[in-house]
């Protein structure tokens, strides 16, 4: 379900979350090049297949290899 969101909805949020709501408005395609040239992986590369397992209950986390704090989001070494 798709909900209009005007930027006076947004602004407030972005206070709270200190960033700018360009970064939520706009679209962004990046890639992880530095990470993954220094070996890193992520355990999900699609994000249906991420909130799908994270919906199961399922470890999204790191693999114990010392990914650091990255590893809660899904990203393994």
């Amino acid at each position: 379900m798709n909900v209009p969101a005007y930027r006076w909805m947004i602004e407030p949020a972005m206070w709270v979350l200190r960033t700018e709501p360009e970064l939520v408005v706009k679209s962004r395609w990046v890639a992880p090049e530095r990470l993954t040239a220094a070996g890193f992986t992520f355990a999900h590369t699609d994000l249906a297949e991420a909130l799908r397992t994270s919906a199961q209950g399922g470890s999204t986390g790191s693999s114990g290899t010392g990914s650091a704090s990255v590893g809660s989001v899904g990203a393994r070494r």
